[in-house]
């Protein structure tokens, strides 16, 4: 910490740190969240993509990118240059590995980029909308 500074606690700031599992409130422990990249050469089977995980409760929600991204990489030993959309998905850490044999299954890609961050911290109330947004219907677990 830096001199003169003080350490503040995450609840005066409405923030909800993770993974700190906390008990003490009627909520019980904090349910961690994470997000979840993925890059596609596709908008429309992006978009429809992200439908279909929304509907099924595996995401809360999705944020598409409107213009494309160049993505340079190298592929079979060679460097190679596309135009592709992204995704950041926004979920529970506990579904996360349902949310990576989904995309597995339905990309176009032969590997897919798929990437799960963790998210450790977010407002309390959107972090609450996250949760209650996943899971079975009541928004309780997997």
């Amino acid at each position: 910490m830096a001199p003169g500074s003080t350490a503040r606690d995450a609840r005066s700031t409405g923030w909800r740190t993770a993974p700190e599992p906390r008990r003490g409130d009627d909520n019980g422990p904090v349910e961690e969240i994470c997000d979840i990249t993925v890059t596609a050469d596709d908008r429309e089977w992006l978009v429809g993509f992200v439908r279909t995980l929304v509907a099924e409760r595996l995401v809360a929600c999705g944020n598409v990118t409107v213009t494309p991204v160049r993505s340079i990489y190298r592929w079979e030993g060679e460097i190679e240059e596309a135009d592709e959309v992204s995704v950041v998905l926004h979920t529970r850490r506990a579904l996360a590995d349902r949310v990576i044999a989904h995309t597995e299954a339905a990309h176009p890609y032969d590997t897919p980029q798929v990437l799960v961050v963790p998210v450790v911290g977010a407002a309390e109330g959107y972090h609450r909308w996250v949760v209650e947004s996943t899971g079975d219907e009541t928004g309780d677990g997997e």
